[in-house]
């Protein structure tokens, strides 16, 4: 029983470490971190645009392309004075948009949201969450 007990000793005694041996990171030395460390969260931000003409489409570009943002656009007043330029315009953020992996989808007669990649966006008949209908967007 008292082999045991020492042996028990022996390794607790081994286990911490002396002064001496305790490491520090030198000048050419690194420390590897984990790759469970934790992330702060993707703030995403919401923005409502309107699409009066095709200039307009600048300011909602740079909203998509430089900072992490969904696009909800009114389409009203473009659709009703210029259907074609309002098809222009929505050709031209498909376009932006679809560099990057995201995605446009109408929502109404009236709106057009535009999503990066990471935001998922169902297109189609019935959401099985929900019960709501989506539609794609028809220039």
């Amino acid at each position: 029983m008292k082999e045991i007990k020492n042996l028990k000793d022996k390794f607790l005694r081994n286990s911490e470490p002396k002064p001496e041996q305790e490491k520090c990171v030198g000048e050419n030395e690194f420390i590897e971190l984990s790759a469970n460390e934790e992330k702060k969260p993707l703030k995403i931000l919401i923005k409502s645009f309107e699409l009066n003409d095709f200039a307009d489409t600048k300011d909602i570009s740079e909203a998509l392309r430089e900072t992490n943002t969904i696009c909800v656009i009114k389409i009203k007043e473009l659709k009703e004075k210029d259907p074609m330029e309002l098809k222009r315009a929505v050709l031209k953020l498909k376009k932006i948009i679809n560099v990057d992996g995201g995605d446009v989808i109408g929502i109404d007669k009236n709106y057009v949201i535009a999503a990066p990649r990471y935001v998922s966006v169902v297109k189609g008949a019935k959401s099985e969450n929900n019960g709501l209908y989506e539609r794609e967007f028809e220039g």
